[in-house]
């Protein structure tokens, strides 16, 4: 339905917010947790 929809994209839209947190949270971090960060950043955004 499209109420379903709408939730779903704002569920989308905060993910990709959060992943993009983590990933500037993630700076003072070791290469591979930064790494990681970046790698569920992207897939937070092509999703």
């Amino acid at each position: 339905t499209l109420s379903e929809a709408r939730n779903e994209l704002v569920n989308l839209y905060y993910k990709k917010e959060e992943m993009e947190l983590q990933k500037e949270n993630s700076a003072y971090e070791a290469p591979s947790i930064k790494r990681q960060a970046e790698i569920n950043y992207e897939k937070a955004v092509r999703a």
